[in-house]
């Protein structure tokens, strides 16, 4: 399994995204401010997840 950067995100393949919203997750406000992220990927792909508490 290869690994992905925000930097590396393919805006072309979902336009709902924004270059604005992928910078964002390089901060760790979303997190300190309670803000959700959901990741969803396609049929057969794996997506590992880590929860900070």
């Amino acid at each position: 399994m290869t690994s992905k950067r925000l930097e590396d995100f393919d805006f072309d393949k979902n336009p709902n995204v924004t270059p604005e919203v992928v910078a964002d997750l390089k901060s760790p406000g979303w997190v300190r401010d309670g803000r959700p992220l959901v990741l969803i990927g396609g049929k057969g792909q794996v997506i590992r997840v880590v929860h900070a508490c």
